[in-house]
């Protein structure tokens, strides 16, 4: 992407064009098919210091399945907000509720052209976590999610509970149930692969939900709700590393948990992950092409 804007820029001389094509790119909905078949555009990254994401290559030495992958860095105390103000990560004062504060993330989000409705859907990601990566729990580590585009908040949560990934299943921000994928510790220095088979809805007759480690089958909810309120707007994936509850690990290891952006890191460490094969899809069989594709 960054390759395509500078062959650009180097054929203007307008001024003014410049500075809206560098605005147009750098708010771009990301879709590498090496990576993903979705449009996902960066989340709540203004004032950030680091970048949402990185697309690294085969070449670079860096973790890839195929010839791409998303690497994401959460610097500490590095929090951002949205393009308009009216969210944002920083402050201590946490919200479950999705009002913010408290909170670092370096994330993709799911565009509405990429958003996907009540029916059955087949969603899949591969994470690798460095061998240095590390735990901050109490805070809460998420990877995966899916999101009600109507407002309710999260329907599911994949993340890094006290060193187990753990699958949250959500109704309007309240947990209401809890599952164990995989230990962390199992999990680093390679990649991990996960599938999702889901009917997201209200009707607890018609929902289910399927989650598959490494082909190993976890989770098997059927007939029951698995969204959380309105499915009228569809729902949509955010993927990266997004980090709640900042103050909890603070307090763990004996740092004031009043933070502010940019401080001293001290003890709070960075944490970085590599994510591909993020794809979604009506069939089993059409997953199957995409990942086979991107090898």
């Amino acid at each position: 992407m960054q390759e395509i804007m500078l062959k650009i820029l180097k054929n203007i001389k307008n001024s003014s064009l410049i500075i809206l094509i560098i605005f147009l790119f750098t708010n771009f909905a990301y879709a590498d098919r090496d990576i993903t078949n979705m449009q996902l555009k960066p989340s709540v990254y203004v004032g950030k210091k680091g970048k949402s994401f990185e697309t690294v290559k085969a070449d670079s030495g860096e973790p890839v399945v195929g010839k791409k992958s998303y690497k994401f860095v959460a610097l500490p105390f590095d929090c951002g907000k949205d393009k308009d103000g009216s969210y944002t990560d920083c402050g201590n004062s946490y919200s479950n509720t999705g009002k913010g504060g408290d909170r670092v993330r370096s994330e993709l989000s799911g565009s509405k052209s990429s958003r996907f409705g009540a029916g059955e859907v087949w969603l899949s990601f591969s994470l690798f976590l460095p061998n240095n990566y590390e735990t901050i729990s109490p805070t809460i580590t998420s990877f995966y999610q899916v999101y009600s585009g109507s407002g309710n908040g999260p329907n599911l949560k994949i993340q890094d509970y006290w060193g187990t990934l753990v699958y949250h299943r959500f109704n309007n921000y309240k947990t209401i149930s809890e599952h164990k994928l995989i230990d962390v510790k199992d999990m680093k220095g390679q990649w991990t692969n996960f599938i999702i088979n889901a009917r997201f809805t209200k009707n607890k007759k018609k929902g289910f939900i399927k989650i598959w480690v490494n082909e190993n089958l976890k989770v098997d909810i059927k007939e029951d709700q698995t969204a959380a309120g309105s499915t009228g707007k569809g729902h949509y994936i955010k993927a990266g590393l997004y980090q709640t509850g900042i103050t909890r690990y603070l307090k763990v290891i004996g740092e004031d948990p009043n933070w502010q952006k940019g401080q001293d890191p001290k003890k709070f460490p960075t944490q970085i992950v590599y994510m591909d094969n993020i794809f979604k899809v009506s069939s089993k069989e059409k997953l199957d092409v995409l990942i086979e594709k991107a090898k």
